[in-house]
Order: C-alpha cells, then sequence, then structure tokens
C-alpha cells in the first residue's frame, strides 16, 4: 500500500476516499476529513484551474468508481468472513 505523504501517519493503513472539488480535494478517512488542498494548476499559483470537458475525463472517472466499488465488496467481503470466523486458540 502506498501511503500519500498528505495523509496524516494515523490513518496511512485505512482506506481513504478522494473527493475532488473545482477548487480542493479533500481526503476522507473514516467519515472525517483528514487532508485538504487547494487546486492550483498553474506554476505561479496564484490562479485556479479550469473544470476539463466531462468527454476528456468520463474515462477516468468510470474506473476511479469501479475500482471503489471492488475495493469496497473486497473489504465488505473480508468482514463477513471475519464475523463468521470461529477461532478456538490464537498462537
Amino acid at each position: 500500500m502506498r501511503h500519500s505523504p498528505s495523509k496524516p501517519d494515523e490513518y496511512a493503513l485505512t482506506l481513504t476516499s478522494l473527493h475532488v472539488y473545482p477548487e480542493r480535494l479533500e481526503m476522507i478517512t473514516e467519515d472525517r476529513q483528514v487532508a485538504i488542498h487547494q487546486r492550483v494548476f498553474n506554476r505561479d499559483h496564484n490562479e485556479l484551474g479550469k473544470p476539463l470537458p466531462y468527454d476528456m475525463v468520463k474515462t477516468r472517472i468510470a474506473d476511479y468508481l469501479h475500482e471503489k466499488v471492488r475495493r469496497k465488496a473486497i473489504t465488505q467481503y473480508i468482514h463477513t468472513l471475519i464475523s463468521q470466523a470461529k477461532i478456538d486458540k490464537l498462537v
């Protein structure tokens, strides 16, 4: 797992969502905002960027959403396995 330098260390091993807004990016972990960054696109960092046309980003958005759903399903499956597991003894 790659650790994001923007994410506080105590959240390094937790699932994180990236919320993307025209003016900022927010990292959400355990229903808490753990990092926020202003979106700046030019080299002098004084001017906000312009939104891209949907046709230009729709494949990337679809890939992101597909991966998010896949990870959520895997997490739920693992939690189901754990809740049904019978552990007699820890070694």
